[in-house]
């Protein structure tokens, strides 16, 4: 499932996924959005559903997000 939503004013395409354990964004949507990065102290390491395919977020931001009437703020990865 997928659908524009606004990320700290940036209308960007969604991925909803029922399965995630966390929300985050690419680190060019942190970019061209200016999200006021924080970093981690303790940086987590991310390892997807593949074989060889692993990294680590080092930075998260507590930015708001619309989509349709809801508006509120959550923190990204």
């Amino acid at each position: 499932l997928s659908a524009y939503v606004t990320v700290h004013g940036l209308k960007v395409l969604a991925l909803f996924d029922s399965g995630s354990t966390s929300e985050s964004v690419t680190p060019d949507v942190a970019r061209v959005a200016k999200l006021p990065l924080i970093e981690l102290e303790n940086p987590a390491t991310l390892q997807l559903g593949c074989i060889g395919s692993k990294s680590k977020i080092n930075h998260g931001a507590e930015v708001r997000v619309e989509f349709d009437t809801i508006s509120d703020v959550q923190y990204l990865d």
